[in-house]
């Protein structure tokens, strides 16, 4: 009869939901001795072979539960080491992906490093050539000055001869005493440093010249050169005072239209237009047909009328 009711528990316990099934092992047995006890007709050998049973069914249910963890077991290391075998390649690939990110950076701040370095030399590069073109442009300024300085005051001297030996008293006996250069060498050497573009070498040459040699023919050039040094210098000062000497001591040369053309020129760019005025007035009265005049007419156009 007990094997009826047995047969009724596992039906019963093949509905229950899965997680229950190795409680219902448990269960049946105290189930069945319950109906027994109710029941009250089952003999010693029935229930000496229902504990049989029940000891036969805890036993499957260890070895169950022994198989099942087995299994789980079994299924958690796969799975391990499946996440590992997945994993590996990953950390491989985040580890390369760090070492390249490292040489990047440390490319890019190479890279800054030259950028800043080439912006410093370009820097320095602009700096140098704003310096090499003021320099330039001043040069060129000084040689446009001195070319217009020529043309100003084109013509030769006063007896329209080049400068000769023994103009100076006591050149000729000088000569053969001491190697002192003559008049004409001196003038040269000046005249040529000036063509040049060196100012200082050809104001120290005619001031030499003009102190060995103040009455030649070519002493009103070596004073008008004077004025022109300083015009070209910008010392418009000292270049009235020079131009003035011209005017003063040579009043006869053919140096006296240019230099007061260069002193109304200066005066002008002193802002004194009343006194540029005057001055390039004279010129033009004085000297109608000269060059000078006709510069003189074109910057008076430039002046207001007083």
């Amino acid at each position: 009869m007990y094997v009826r009711w047995i047969h009724l528990a596992g039906k019963m316990s093949r509905h229950l939901p899965c997680p229950l099934v190795m409680r219902n092992f448990l269960i049946i047995p105290i189930f069945l001795v319950f109906f027994f006890l109710l029941d009250g007709c089952a003999s010693r050998k029935e229930l000496v072979g229902l504990q049989y049973d029940v000891n036969r069914l805890r036993r499957q249910v260890v070895h169950l539960g022994n198989n099942i963890r087995r299994e789980s077991d079994k299924k958690i290391a796969r799975v391990d080491s499946d996440l590992k075998e997945s994993i590996g390649p990953v950390r491989k690939s985040q580890a390369d992906i760090n070492v390249r990110l490292d040489s990047l950076q440390t490319q890019l701040q190479s890279l800054k490093g030259k950028i800043e370095e080439c912006r410093y030399l370009l820097g320095q590069q602009t700096k140098e050539n704003a310096s090499l073109k003021k320099r330039y442009e001043s040069k060129l300024e000084k040689r446009l000055l001195i070319l217009e300085g020529f043309f100003i005051s084109e013509g030769t001297p006063s007896s329209g001869k080049i400068p000769t030996e023994g103009k100076s008293p006591g050149e000729e006996k000088g000569k053969a005493k001491s190697k002192k250069p003559t008049s004409k060498e001196l003038y040269s050497k000046a005249y040529d440093d000036f063509k040049k573009g060196d100012i200082k070498a050809a104001r120290i040459g005619f001031r030499k010249y003009l102190r060995l040699f103040p009455n030649t023919d070519y002493s009103d050039n070596a004073q008008y050169w004077l004025g022109e040094f300083f015009f070209v210098e910008k010392k418009y000062k000292e270049a009235i005072l020079e131009f003035d000497e011209v005017i003063r001591k040579y009043p006869k040369g053919n140096k006296v239209p240019p230099a007061l053309l260069k002193q109304g020129l200066a005066f002008y760019r002193l802002g004194d237009k009343t006194s540029a005025k005057l001055i390039l007035q004279k010129v033009v009265k004085k000297y109608p047909r000269s060059n000078q005049a006709k510069i003189a007419r074109k910057e008076l156009k430039k002046l207001p009328d007083m």
